[in-house]
């Protein structure tokens, strides 16, 4: 895993915009420490720069920028199956001389051209050029990303926002649009950010340049479609869960390779877990186990639980405390790290996790993605449990809404409330109303409500199945990819994640949906689980890599208010949050509030 970018410009290269290609790779060099390099065909009006953290061939034999047949290759990620790719081009007469996947990559687009990034199984972020066209892709689920600015004939690519932001100087735009799809979300969703001209790309797109103008873009592959099943929902049987393992020790086995020492960071969950479990029991594989906790809050400490699960596999365990209270002035430090609001505080704790353990490690499996792929978040299951409800036509909800008030209840139930704010609501909101729960009202006040909700929610019919694809598709790459991604190359260090591969994918997707909740959340997984783990190391709560939100609100919302923000989001700075998704939203409005005060 690297840092990668490139300048494009419509003129030859100037020392100017050398100094500027010198300046990103300053930037970046968290993301590489082990070496940099920088390219450049300066009549051409092409630059392309690398950052590397040397993960597998740690000679200069793979160093980047790679020059081979014509092509110029700066590429960040991992192809796990590179071995299987390379086996393929020596039987097409190429010639290697390095072990690793970079020139795989470089010799597969060569050979097969856009066909070759469907054939990776990796993460991946890829600028190439080959003397006549820029070509950028990034993988399929959006692990790696690319950002790219347009301006004065020329456009600046880069692994991360916040090294544009600075070297470009650029100045965010007031946008009420945006700051409302940032209260929804906690995110902007890609292709926009808050500087004019400045994009980020989806997963699996590529772009291509000529000159510092895109001439073209494209998807090189979709989620397949669900099955959606017939009347009565099947069992899973012992050769779907057969496949499914099958499937994740592949990708697992894969995911091995790295000539850079390697650990697993191992929660009390059942992703993790399970990957633990095979790594000992099915592949034989010896790793060391490492869990972060959150000091001495109970509420944030599982670590007793994964030494137990450590204990039973008889496989080494380190526990890493992160101090809550080092990160003071949080909220201003979200914005320099991500460039732009954005409300997963948890990239820190991922940053001190990996920071703690980086003498030792420079990779790290992780259950992340599990969630995702089988279903597993809690709103699966709660769309799930009342889908007859919640698919039921607008018009019936209403008159159910219309009922309850005439009708005198208990008001201690709840039963108002939550018909009020989560059934009695448009198709459109169905899904975000179950995510803000109880926040609906609120949130129609807040300034071009109306354009934002059609445009992010505007296609859910099944209420079920949106929700998995929406979660795998847009808040994974818009939200969580990012937050992992910067969190753990703030520190020079490698996430992997065995669940997000194509072959479990397309698995999954071959079976009724429904299998996956009708038994209860996580039900596959558990299953699956089942065989190498006594019940009680399964059946505990899980309390999710979560950093304490609270200590956010506590340290920050006495701060002045911008001008910049509108009331009805100030609004939500103004609350006494008791509720999980009130207090989201009032450290959204803090985030918002003091990106604003610092322009």
């Amino acid at each position: 895993m690297c840092g990668v970018f490139c300048i494009a410009s419509k003129s030859p290269i100037s020392n100017n915009l050398l100094n500027k290609a010198n300046s990103i790779s300053g930037f970046l060099k968290h993301r590489g420490p082990d070496g940099d390099g920088i390219w450049c065909d300066k009549n051409a009006g092409v630059v392309l720069g690398h950052t590397r953290l040397s993960v597998l061939d740690l000679t200069d034999s793979a160093k980047q920028p790679m020059l081979r047949c014509g092509i110029t290759l700066s590429y960040n990620g991992e192809i796990y199956n590179y071995k299987e790719i390379r086996s393929k081009l020596e039987l097409r007469g190429y010639i290697f001389t390095s072990t690793g996947d970079t020139e795989v990559v470089l010799y597969a687009w060569k050979e097969w051209g856009y066909s070759s990034f469907d054939m990776f199984d990796g993460m991946f972020s890829i600028i190439i050029f080959d003397g006549d066209t820029i070509t950028c892709a990034t993988d399929r689920f959006g692990e790696k990303t690319l950002y790219y600015k347009i301006e004065n004939n020329q456009i600046y690519i880069s692994s991360e926002l916040s090294s544009l932001v600075n070297v470009l100087n650029l100045t965010p735009k007031n946008n009420q649009r945006l700051d409302t799809l940032f209260m929804l979300n906690g995110y902007i969703p890609s292709p926009e950010t808050y500087y004019k001209g400045t994009y980020r790309m989806g997963p699996a797109e590529v772009i291509n340049i000529k000159k510092s103008t895109i001439i073209s873009r494209k998807t090189y592959w979709k989620l397949p479609e669900l099955d959606s099943g017939r009347l009565s929902i099947p069992k899973l049987s012992t050769k779907d869960v057969s496949l499914l393992r099958r499937a994740l020790i592949e990708s697992i086995e894969s995911r091995l390779h790295s000539d850079a020492p390697m650990c697993l960071f191992l929660s009390a969950g059942i992703d993790s877990s399970l990957i633990a479990s095979i790594l000992k029991l099915e592949l034989n594989y010896d790793i060391d186990c490492i869990t972060a906790f959150f000091g001495t809050d109970r509420a944030f400490n599982e670590s007793s639980q994964a030494a137990d699960v450590a204990s039973y596999l008889k496989l080494n365990h380190q526990c890493v405390n992160i101090n809550v209270s080092s990160h003071s002035d949080i909220s201003n430090k979200i914005i320099k790290h991500y460039g732009q609001p954005f409300d997963t505080v948890t990239t820190f704790a991922m940053s001190d996790m990996t920071r703690a353990v980086k003498g030792k490690y420079k990779v790290g499996l992780t259950g992340f993605g599990g969630d995702e792929v089988f279903f597993g978040y809690g709103k699966h299951a709660y769309v799930y449990k009342y889908r007859m409800l919640m698919n039921s036509p607008n018009v019936v909800r209403s008159a159910i809404g219309n009922i309850v008030n005439l009708v005198s209840f208990n008001k201690n139930t709840g039963i108002n409330s939550w018909i009020k704010n989560l059934i009695n609501v448009k198709d459109n909101e169905r899904y975000l109303a179950m995510k803000l729960y109880p926040a609906i009202n609120t949130l129609r006040e807040l300034p071009h409500y109306n354009e934002a909700v059609n445009s992010q929610y505007n296609d859910i019919n099944n209420i079920v199945e949106y929700t998995y694809i929406n979660e795998l598709t847009n808040v994974m790459p818009n939200s969580r990819c990012i937050s992992a991604d910067l969190g753990s190359m703030k520190s020079g260090f490698e996430f992997r994640t065995p669940f997000l591969n194509k072959n479990i994918i397309n698995v999954t997707h071959s079976l009724d949906y429904r299998v996956f909740m009708a038994q209860g959340q996580k039900f596959v997984l558990r299953k699956m689980l089942e065989k190498y783990l006594p019940k009680n190391l399964i059946d505990r709560p899980k309390r999710g890599f979560v950093f304490p939100q609270d200590d956010l609100i506590k340290q920050s919302i006495h701060k002045g208010l911008s001008s910049g923000v509108d009331n009805s989001i100030a609004h939500f700075r103004n609350k006494n949050p008791k509720n999980d998704n009130w207090k989201r939203l009032a450290v959204r409005a803090e985030i918002l509030n003091n990106f604003k005060l610092s322009v």
